[in-house]
């Protein structure tokens, strides 16, 4: 206990360090991150500790720093009970590391910053604030000496469609900035009824689709990412003054099988399935590569239209969906 109070006053005194340190060294945000208040310092010692093999320092150390990422990115959410995660990587590609550290709140708040060292302090760099609530966070190797930052941001949503979801996102610093080279639900369970959408419909009738997947990741020879896994629709018959039906009341109408395995491409700089090369009536052609097959979507189990699409990307970076007979 004496040792836990020691700490925590250490840690305060690294929090006045922290301000203390605020007008003396000021930094600049990439562009697209946003610029408010100076930006929060940290000196390297209250960061180093996060190395720490003792699990008590890691743990102050981290909320101490959550806490200040939080009262700078959302100062009136300061004192809410933050779950911060961490993870140490080469995100910039120059060798040495960067911290990125999230933090949730649920059920739909979720933040993600990167804290780079800077004239022998830690600042605050860059960050997102329109995440939904992060797990653990954790890295990937790149050829290079790049990592890729993974994140897993859960939500559970109950007005209107009944709606849990878990997404996988691959993070790539380019352009000054953190983008999504390749996102994926892990885990989705999605329940409506069907008037919902469509008023007219002769009866009511509730749904249900579910997908559980798997993902594997490999470095070598080529980044891959490898998905495999089962989706499935169930219906149940409605009941008036039934909120939700009961899970046992959901039969069985489709079950499949999905497998995908995308490749990391250099020239598109994410994860695509493969190029081709569109020609749109009426248009030149041009080179894109195809980043989902719409056909093995969940929602193609119920919406028909989609497996003839596949949502590609091309050279301007634009993403956008096109028939499946456009595309050599």
């Amino acid at each position: 206990m004496r040792n836990k109070l020691l700490s925590q006053l250490f840690f305060f005194c690294l929090l006045l360090l922290t301000w203390w340190n605020i007008n003396d060294l000021r930094a600049t945000l990439p562009t697209g991150a946003k610029i408010g208040a100076p930006l929060p310092v940290f000196p390297g010692i209250q960061i180093d500790f996060l190395r720490s093999q003792d699990p008590v320092i890691v743990e102050d150390a981290l909320n101490q720093t959550a806490r200040v990422l939080a009262r700078y990115i959302s100062p009136a959410l300061t004192n809410e009970a933050w779950q911060p995660s961490f993870v140490f990587l080469d995100l910039f590609g120059d060798e040495k590391e960067e911290l990125a550290i999230s933090l949730a709140l649920p059920p739909d708040r979720g933040y993600l910053a990167i804290i780079a060292r800077q004239n022998g302090q830690y600042t605050l760099y860059y960050y997102l604030d329109n995440l939904l609530p992060l797990g653990n966070i954790s890295k990937l190797d790149l050829p290079g000496h790049k990592n890729l930052l993974v994140t897993r941001e859960e939500h559970d949503e109950q007005m209107g469609i009944y709606s849990e979801t878990k997404t996988l996102k691959l993070w790539k610093w380019r352009e000054n900035a953190l983008q999504a080279v390749w996102s994926e639900h892990s885990y989705w369970e999605m329940s409506w009824l069907n008037t919902w959408q469509d008023s007219q419909a002769d009866s009511q009738l509730w749904s249900k689709l579910v997908q559980d997947l798997s993902v594997t990741y490999e470095a070598a020879p080529d980044p891959m990412i490898k998905i495999e896994g089962e989706q499935y629709l169930h219906q149940a018959p409605f009941k008036e003054f039934e909120i939700l039906p009961p899970p046992y009341e959901f039969e069985l109408q489709i079950q499949r099988k999905v497998e995908a395995v995308y490749i990391w491409n250099e020239e598109w700089q994410c994860f695509v399935l493969e190029s081709k090369t569109l020609q749109l009536p009426g248009q030149e052609a041009q080179k894109v590569a195809l980043i989902k097959d719409l056909g093995f979507q969940l929602e193609s189990l119920v919406k028909q239209e989609l497996k003839s699409l596949y949502q590609v990307i091309n050279k301007k970076g634009e993403i956008f969906e096109v028939e499946k007979q456009y595309l050599r």
